[in-house]
């Protein structure tokens, strides 16, 4: 993904939903920070735009902690699409 600084960043995620991801990486985000985010599907990349509205806070969060929730904010309905078997893979696993 690239964050506001548009540097290139790599993370895993540890939830991913049609509304949006959660992001699991050493990069610290601010609320409401957009972030461009390359999606790595079964049939290709696939980018989408989010907005930063969860930030993990050590203390309260360690579980999760350093990591963001984002909102995709430009979801069509080829990405819902191109989502779906792969988020049907995700619930059987």
């Amino acid at each position: 993904y690239k964050a506001p600084d548009k540097e290139k960043h790599k993370a895993s995620t540890l939830n991913l939903e049609y509304e949006g991801i959660f992001i699991s990486g050493s990069h610290k985000y601010e609320m409401d920070d957009i972030l461009e985010i390359t999606l790595h599907l079964p049939d290709g990349q696939v980018s989408v735009l989010g907005r930063v509205v969860w930030v993990a806070q050590k203390e309260r969060h360690p579980d999760y902690f350093p990591g963001v929730g984002i909102h995709f904010i430009n979801v069509d309905d080829d990405l819902r699409k191109r989502l779906d078997p792969f988020l049907q893979l995700l619930n059987e696993g």
